[in-house]
């Protein structure tokens, strides 16, 4: 074998392809004519060598495809690495790590660009250089806490109190959300952490603009209302409290609007609604009864309200009482009428009654009559008394003046104002009262 070069490959190894090449030039090479006995061992040796190069190219194969697998392992391990480091970098909050020892092992750009610090600043410095020096102390205690029982957890939420601290010494708020990882080295921690300087001064700007409007719904004079799809109460300002006669919003929170509605009105309210709800502007004049029975008459204006999405969610109602207003309107137009029907020459009780009518109208639930003074200057005669019994309209007329001749004799013969608040027991009713009640 040595006078073949096999010595070669028993001193170092070499490549399989050498390997087989050298057996392959051992099986060509000429030799002298054989005996039999060494022809049937050179054959043995032959297919020997033959089925060992067999097995040796079968072993390469597997070892390339092995090695092609791991190579192919790597790079898909390399480019999963490259991703998480290419995310880890660009995510939009600034991350640190942290080992169970405080320290900080891995930043990226976000935390750099946050705090003011390059890289290689930060590594390996305690994190609590990263907040102000009155917090770094109970920090330190707090961590230890922390990775003792280290679980997914958020720190300083929304609080204007929960500081760190740039380079250049200037704190600001921060959220933090900490994630606890198992290493070859023990427990890291994640710390995503976000600079909620603009939220917290965007919010602080939205409660100062919600506290100025709600400063002026709650001094505006007139009725401000919110109703939902249903046509319940959702929220109401003191003017609108007071004006349906409620205490408070309690007595009239989740209430259908159209329980203060006065029956006749109540379609004509609804109609108003569908429209709203549809998108629509609309007014509408009606008559509500308050909490404590009092009639008014209001003007409202609806508009609706809608989400994200453009979609009608509820209306808002602005409502004005129009109650004096309409009582001044229907005084003037009855004194007009009255002063057309004097003019016209009509009979005197048509005039009275149309007065009578007048007065009876901006008080509802008042029955009034106009009393004459007769000639001869003693009795009076009924002049209009459009809505009392005739029985008490023919009781009264005729009767005397005097001192105690219920109101209006009294009133005849005193020529003084008489205003009696209870003729059951006013003493000037005493002789006349059980005609009247």
């Amino acid at each position: 074998m040595r006078d073949v070069g096999a010595d070669k490959y028993l001193m170092r190894p070499v490549p399989l392809e050498t390997i087989v090449a050298a057996v392959h030039e051992v099986n060509a090479m000429p030799h002298a004519a054989p005996q039999p006995k060494a022809m049937q061992e050179a054959e043995v040796l032959k297919e020997y060598s033959e089925r060992l190069v067999s097995k040796l190219e079968e072993k390469n194969t597997e070892l390339q495809a092995k090695i092609e697998a791991l190579t192919a392992e790597i790079a898909n391990r390399k480019r999963a690495e490259d991703r998480y480091h290419a995310l880890f970098d660009f995510a939009p909050d600034a991350v640190v790590m942290i080992d169970q020892q405080g320290i900080i092992s891995l930043l990226n750009r976000q935390a750099e660009a946050m705090f003011g610090y390059q890289r290689d600043e930060l590594l390996g410095q305690p994190v609590e250089v990263l907040m102000p020096k009155a917090f770094r102390r109970a920090h330190v205690d707090l961590r230890q806490g922390f990775l003792g029982n280290a679980m997914p957890r958020a720190m300083g939420v929304g609080r204007a109190d929960f500081l760190g601290l740039r380079k250049d010494g200037t704190a600001f708020p921060v959220d933090i959300s900490l994630s606890p990882m198992e290493s070859e080295g023990g427990i890291v921690v994640a710390a995503a952490v976000r600079d909620i300087t603009e939220r917290l001064q965007s919010e602080a700007a939205l409660r100062e603009r919600e506290a100025r409007l709600r400063a002026i719904i709650d001094n505006e004079p007139e009725c401000v209302k919110l109703v939902d799809k249903n046509g319940l109460s959702l929220e109401m300002n003191p003017a609108g409290l007071r004006m349906i006669e409620a205490d408070s919003f309690l007595q009239v929170q989740n209430e259908g609007i159209n329980s203060a509605i006065v029956e006749e009105h109540r379609p004509a309210f609804s109609a108003l609604l569908r429209k709203t709800l549809q998108g629509e502007s609309g007014t509408l004049e009606l008559d509500i009864i308050g909490l404590k029975g009092t009639r008014r008459t209001i003007d409202t204006h609806a508009v609706p309200l809608r989400d994200e999405r453009g979609e009608v969610t509820a209306l808002l109602g602005i409502t004005r009482d129009i109650t004096e207003q309409k009582r001044a309107e229907a005084l003037l137009n009855g004194k007009r009428r009255a002063l057309e029907m004097i003019a016209a020459g009509a009979p005197l009780g048509e005039s009275l009654t149309a007065v009578v009518r007048l007065i009876e109208a901006q008080a509802p639930g008042m029955l009034g009559s106009i009393l004459l003074l007769d000639e001869d200057g003693v009795h009076l005669r009924v002049g209009a008394a459009p809505s009392l019994p005739p029985e008490y309209v023919a009781a009264i007329d005729g009767v005397s003046i005097g001192p105690s001749a219920g109101s209006c004799g009294t009133a005849a013969y005193s020529k003084e104002t008489v205003m009696v608040e209870d003729i059951a027991t006013d003493p000037r009713w005493a002789e006349d009262k059980a005609v009247a009640l």
